[in-house]
């Protein structure tokens, strides 16, 4: 039988579904790639996958329900994120995103239970810490469900949105960061449920929020922010 290549230098486009479900492959090497389909790589066995910063498109569920993947490099020239993208990956360990990414929709990340750093590409990360890129202005729905690697997060200025338990169950989770200027957040009121959360802890230079607002003495990650 003929070995299949693991090396597509000349490749430009990935379409939907061209390698689902290819267990027998360790490494994929597509230096040339502008555009991964939908479900291009679901349901593979391989632990690394390192993207060029050609890339400038992403299929929903790309590399979805792989239990191996352990490590990611994303192309910096994406702007989003799609659904799907890595969920239930959960040896998925460390990701860096890119600079000018603005959204991270649904289940993104969801299932991907070993994830404890997420942090800008090009800057240090921090250990079992959440720090975004300063261009991300939404969190959708279950983005990060069942992340219980995470242990705290901080949230970045330009933030307009977290959809409904985005960070549910990331039962890790205990401490989540107010930048000085994050001012107008919309943010679902079960975006924490089933987290271990403490404490919102606001900056000082923040003029619109407050850790009084949004501290409870007795349940703190029932609470949302003041609406605006």
């Amino acid at each position: 039988m003929e070995e299949f290549p693991s090396e597509f230098p000349k490749v430009t486009y990935i379409g939907d579904n061209a390698f689902r479900g290819q267990s027998s492959i360790a490494v994929f090497s597509f230096p040339a790639v502008t555009h991964i389909g939908e479900s291009a790589f679901n349901s593979c066995d391989f632990e690394t996958f390192t993207m060029s910063d050609n890339v400038t498109y992403l299929g929903s569920s790309a590399f979805a329900y792989n239990p191996s993947l352990q490590k990611v490099t994303l192309s910096n020239n994406l702007t989003y994120l799609p659904s799907n993208l890595f969920k239930d990956c959960p040896n998925l360990q460390a990701i860096a995103l890119p600079n000018a990414l603005k959204t991270i929709p649904r289940e993104t990340f969801s299932g991907c239970s070993a994830l404890a750093t997420v942090y800008p590409a090009g800057q240090d990360s921090v250990s079992s810490s959440f720090i975004f890129p300063e261009s991300l202005d939404s969190i959708g729905l279950q983005a990060f469900y069942g992340c219980t690697g995470c242990k705290a997060l901080v949230l970045n200025d330009a933030l307009r949105h977290i959809g409904y338990q985005a960070f549910g169950n990331c039962t890790k989770l205990v401490s989540v960061e107010i930048s000085a200027g994050l001012t107008n957040l919309d943010m679902d009121g079960a975006a924490f449920e089933g987290s271990a959360l403490e404490a919102y802890l606001v900056d000082e230079g923040n003029t619109a929020y407050s850790s009084h607002e949004w501290n409870s003495s007795t349940s703190p990650a029932a609470t949302p922010p003041p609406e605006h």
